[in-house]
């Protein structure tokens, strides 16, 4: 089972996500952030250090967040990337779509 904790000071928001994120808890995390980007929000970050595994429904999540941020103007970005969720993706060409 995956957890995060989503941090925001002033402008800035931070997701740091950890274990696994799969349909549940992408799911959770989608509800939690719908309407977190759409304030005075200029930075998100998500910190993925301590993510061991992601499913298509947790791809789709942070597709989602990417796609809201652009839309508000947000600087996104991922940091912490270990090496078996970068293949992950590679192989699937998100890296290319999120910039990573």
């Amino acid at each position: 089972m995956g957890n995060y904790k989503i941090s925001q000071k002033e402008d800035i928001v931070t997701v740091i996500i950890s274990g696994h994120l799969d349909t549940l808890t992408a799911s959770q995390l989608d509800i939690e952030t719908q309407n977190l980007l759409s304030g005075a929000v200029r930075h998100l970050t998500l910190d993925i250090n301590q993510l061991d595994y992601i499913s298509s429904s947790g791809i789709r999540c942070f597709v989602r967040l990417f796609n809201e941020a652009k839309a508000n103007g947000i600087e996104f970005k991922i940091i912490g990337i270990q090496p078996a969720i970068r293949e992950i993706l590679d192989i699937t060409r998100i890296s290319q779509v999120l910039g990573v």
